[in-house]
């Protein structure tokens, strides 16, 4: 699939990092230690949600559906300059248009629900559904993962909407690693309110 821009966009798999990862034709693929980064975080990822009885850490608790689980993306390195000055609107939209594009949305996005900088782990998680003697464990897990999105900088966190009622919300927190690579989780939840 190409974009308005003639680049390849979607997503493939990459097996030896059990993650997405951008189909762009001028991108490298992740070098070995990235690749095992990200393997660390799916796994934390799926660890964390477990424990607190959820199929995506980033969809959260409310989602209505088990049928998502979070996995590791990598987006690669971005020529877009959504660090340059300029509103945090702006780069907000930037960023989350060039995201979008990437993974095969399209360069439009329906809705975006909501955008944070700087969050590092996912959104406040509730542990009243997790039974006295598993919350340490709980805890532990998030924790992990809290870790592991430390390693990266400029994170960010934001939800595109479905384009309808009932249809699926896209989570993502991305940040860069240490050569700017941009790369995290995405996962997927459904609310009918929404």
């Amino acid at each position: 699939m190409s974009s308005s821009t003639g680049k390849s966009v979607g997503l493939g798999y990459l097996p030896s990092a059990q993650a997405l990862i951008t189909a762009d034709a001028s991108l490298s693929p992740p070098s070995s230690e990235t690749r095992a980064f990200l393997v660390r975080l799916s796994n934390a990822a799926h660890d964390a949600g477990a424990a607190i009885y959820c199929s995506s850490i980033l969809g959260g608790q409310g989602s209505e559906s088990d049928q998502f689980s979070d996995c590791a993306i990598y987006l690669g390195v971005s020529r877009e300059g959504f660090d340059a000055t300029g509103s945090e609107e702006g780069r907000n939209k930037a960023l989350s248009e060039w995201v979008a594009e990437a993974v095969g949305l399209g360069g439009s996005i329906p809705k975006i629900a909501s955008f944070k900088r700087g969050t590092v782990g996912p959104s406040p998680v509730s542990l009243e559904t997790v039974p006295d003697g598993q919350k340490e464990k709980a805890k532990a897990s998030i924790s992990t993962l809290e870790g592991l999105l430390k390693q990266l900088s400029d994170v960010v966190e934001f939800r595109i909407h479905g384009a309808d009622a009932g249809e699926p919300n896209l989570h993502f927190m991305i940040g860069k690693d240490g050569i700017g690579a941009w790369q995290g989780l995405m996962g997927a939840s459904v609310w009918s309110d929404d």
